[in-house]
């Protein structure tokens, strides 16, 4: 939010995608300590603390429906 409200487009392409990298990695440890059809659910979920980087997450185009339809995908 800082890079944005400065106009620094560099600083937000850099955060975004440490946002996406970090949300992607929580996502893969997830799927790696949960997950294990048929034992359990072929899906998981993701809490996310806060509406604003649920938010946040739902800007980036085509993040969401990557993740609910691909569980290789991060």
């Amino acid at each position: 939010m800082d890079a944005a409200q400065q106009g620094d487009a560099e600083g937000v392409r850099k955060s975004t995608a440490a946002l996406i990298a970090t949300i992607e990695k929580c996502a893969r440890d997830i799927r790696d300590k949960y997950l294990n059809p048929p034992r359990t659910t072929d899906f998981a979920i993701l809490f996310m603390p806060t509406e604003g980087l649920y938010a946040e997450v739902l800007r980036q185009p085509g993040f969401h429906d990557r993740m609910q339809q691909n569980t290789t995908c991060c």
